[in-house]
């Protein structure tokens, strides 16, 4: 049967298994109307696709932090033994990730899907290998990797407000795969030079959320069996990922040692990026429109 097929393949598969929910779903959720800001100062809602991706996009690119340099305050430098070597990717490394691409994912902004780099992965491994090394060694990365397809998910509240939805943004699959070689190498420098917390958990690998839970819970055991008492306190921060600032990011990175290689690519990374509209009935690339403002800093 076609529903055990899907049940089999639902670890391996899930976007297939959630396809198969959306289809059998009688009701479809869109994006409702949107209210808008007009020039005369009145909320209107909006009257059409367009406008509706325009209002978003205006709105998530509102969170973004922006600063002055004179706002940047100076870091001091951690003790830093080893110097970070330089970045050479090598071809074998290519072609294993390559292998390892998960090809149920969709295809980013430059229409080149999983499956094919996966599947052609021998032949191309040598050629992406080169762009890869031509990145790194001219600290910029293709425009077309600065540009990503963004989905709105609503997430609670009013339906009519656009700050009532969260983007998830679709990038170009091979730009995150040069990311995992960068990220790696940062890792190791900062492991090398223990420039991590020791309250650091999660995105470690070995430094799990649940081994953090359950090192709190063996502190709070020994505190009750103390006789002592726990008062505890949960912060979130709100959009933290969207609103951290880059030129601080930039200067803390500086500031635990990291080449000005790596850091000269990263600021590439972060600057002059674009976003484009994928989930309102029609793709509209608001790259083209004058109201998206770019992650500049």
């Amino acid at each position: 049967m076609k529903e055990k097929e899907i049940a089999k393949q639902v670890k391996n598969n899930p976007k297939k298994f959630w396809h198969y929910v959306k289809s059998k779903t009688k009701t479809r959720t869109g994006i409702s109307d949107l209210v808008m800001n007009t020039q005369d100062g009145n909320d209107v809602l909006t009257t059409n696709d367009k406008e509706k991706a325009e209002t978003l996009s205006s709105f998530f690119a509102s969170v973004f932090t922006k600063e002055d340099d004179g706002d940047i305050p100076k870091l001091q430098g951690q003790t830093v033994k080893e110097a970070m070597n330089y970045l050479v990717v090598k071809q074998e490394n290519v072609q294993k990730r390559l292998k390892n691409l998960n090809i149920n994912k969709s295809q980013g902004p430059d229409n080149i899907h999983p499956r094919l780099l996966h599947d052609v992965c021998d032949a191309l491994s040598t050629p992406i290998t080169i762009i890869f090394n031509t990145s790194l060694k001219e600290k910029t990365i293709p425009q077309d990797w600065k540009e990503g397809c963004i989905t709105a998910i609503f997430k609670k509240g009013n339906r009519k407000q656009a700050s009532n939805y969260r983007p998830v943004s679709l990038t170009c699959i091979l730009c995150k795969l040069l990311e995992t070689f960068v990220r790696d190498h940062m890792v190791s420098h900062m492991r090398l030079n223990k420039l991590f917390s020791d309250y650091q958990f999660g995105f470690l690998s070995g430094r799990s959320t649940t081994l953090q839970l359950l090192h709190v819970l063996e502190k709070w055991t020994k505190i009750l069996d103390n006789g002592g008492s726990i008062d505890t306190i949960y912060l979130d921060f709100m959009k933290a990922f969207d609103t951290v600032p880059h030129k601080r990011l930039i200067g803390k990175l500086k500031s635990y040692g990291i080449s000005e290689e790596i850091i000269s690519w990263v600021t590439s990374f972060l600057s002059g990026r674009k976003q484009q509209q994928v989930d309102i009935v029609m793709q509209l690339f608001l790259h083209h429109s004058d109201k998206l403002i770019p992650h500049d800093d």
